[in-house]
């Protein structure tokens, strides 16, 4: 009797899905546009104002929206149509850059309506940045999503690269006769705005499956729900510089006890009455809390992987026998 052959589940492709597949292209599109308008807009101001600090001015422009919005982004994004709201930041964008191209082809040497302009386009850079992350997942089958974040990261790496050059190479282009006013910062913006077309043209064709958004009206309360999430949950986020034993945890005042060990193996008493008097904060820890939230972790793991079956073959974690280095 021949051998049955085994079959391999077929590799997860993210491109296999079309909406996916369109929206990465408009997104490499729209992302060399931004870019090369970037390069576009600084060297428009400085050729207006010979001055560092006006073109420092532009990125301000561009980043205080990213601040100012950011909470009631997040709740946009989580309440409404995720695709409406990428199209409508996308729409506003596209009339901002319709607007530098008047005032670069006219000769308008008014450099806070340019920051104005910018800061509009910031702001729908703000708005849409959530929704366009959290619509991703509704693109692509399940088992295809770390692949579909894996092609977005390559996506957004070769498009933030490519941008700026492609800005810089179309500002220095001459062109001659009739065309010739159309030559630097207005070329640059043609191409972007160009760029933004597409993208509304492609994203408006993507059909992401249904969203479970729950919608309710607008408070101050709901924008900061997300906030009010982290610090009701009992995590450690963050740490640095373990090789010298300097630890901060951001987090809220929770005993490490509660951190829910009850399935690790039992720790000896002496660790264990430690372990449950440490309280997360922003501090340093000692050398020794280190080692015993080190080990807890680690143990903490364990058990959370045997009780999901994951590790039932492997020898079960010791807490003194965890080699740490010193």
């Amino acid at each position: 009797m021949p051998e049955a052959s085994i079959a391999t589940p077929p590799r997860a492709n993210a491109f296999r899905s079309k909406d996916f597949s369109r929206y990465q292209m408009a997104r490499l599109a729209v992302i060399l546009g931004a870019e090369a308008q970037s390069v576009g807009v600084a060297w428009q101001i400085y050729q207006i104002t010979h001055s560092a600090l006006y073109l420092g001015y532009t990125g301000l422009a561009l980043f205080l929206p990213g601040i100012f919005f950011v909470l009631p982004a997040g709740h946009a994004a989580d309440r409404y149509n995720r695709k409406n709201i990428i199209l409508g930041c996308y729409t506003l964008q596209a009339v901002c850059t319709a607007m530098l191209l008047w005032i670069s082809v006219s000769g308008t040497r008014n450099i806070f309506l340019i920051y104005a302009i910018l800061f509009c386009i910031g702001a729908g850079r703000a708005f849409s940045g959530p929704a366009a992350s959290a619509i991703m997942p509704s693109l692509v089958p399940k088992d295809c999503f770390v692949n579909a974040i894996t092609w977005g990261s390559a996506v957004f790496q070769v498009a933030n690269i490519m941008g700026p050059a492609v800005g810089g190479i179309l500002f220095t282009l001459t062109l001659t006769g009739t065309l010739a006013r159309w030559s630097g910062a207005p070329l640059v913006y043609v191409f972007t705005f160009t760029t933004m077309l597409i993208f509304l043209t492609l994203v408006s064709t993507i059909h992401p499956q249904r969203e479970t958004t729950e919608k309710r009206g607008f408070s101050f309360s709901t924008v900061l729900a997300g906030l009010h999430y982290i610090l009701q949950k009992r995590i450690l986020l963050g740490m640095h510089n373990l090789g010298q034993r300097k630890v901060a945890y951001w987090s809220i005042d929770t005993p490490v006890a509660s951190y829910g060990l009850a399935d690790a193996l039992p720790m000896p008493q002496d660790a264990a009455a430690t372990a449950a008097s440490m309280r997360t904060r922003l501090n340093p820890f000692s050398a020794l809390e280190i080692n015993l939230l080190l080990r807890a972790g680690y143990a903490g793991a364990d058990a959370s992987l045997r009780k999901q079956g994951l590790a039932i073959n492997a020898p079960f974690a010791s807490f003194d026998g965890l080699p740490l280095s010193s």
